[in-house]
């Protein structure tokens, strides 16, 4: 009946759909506002915070540079590169979980 790039299109159209025909329909009251105090403790980052993103993007940049992942395809920059990476901050994310859990 439709042919494929037809098909993909329909697709695309009740996705769409779906996704913002809620939002025209919903209620029209006063907008939402999030006062600036709010938003500010919400994504608040301590120091040990900045200090862990910044290892990270360094550790990511030396391993870069050190096994030319560009130049040679190697497994060796996967395990010392982000692998370390993946699996502190995986860690992290867990012991995070499971603290507020138990709050």
């Amino acid at each position: 009946m439709f042919s494929g790039f037809q098909e993909i299109l329909l697709i695309g159209l009740i996705v769409i759909g779906i996704i913002f025909l809620p939002r025209l329909l919903g209620r029209k009251d006063q907008p939402h506002k999030v006062p600036s105090s709010n938003l500010r403790s919400r994504f608040h980052l301590t120091g040990f915070m900045r200090l862990a993103i910044f290892s990270t993007i360094g550790w990511l940049i030396v391993t870069a540079l050190y096994f030319e992942p560009w130049i040679r395809m190697d497994q060796k920059f996967i395990l010392f590169g982000p692998g370390p990476v993946v699996l502190i901050w995986g860690l992290c994310w867990i012991v995070i979980g499971f603290r507020k859990y138990r709050k």
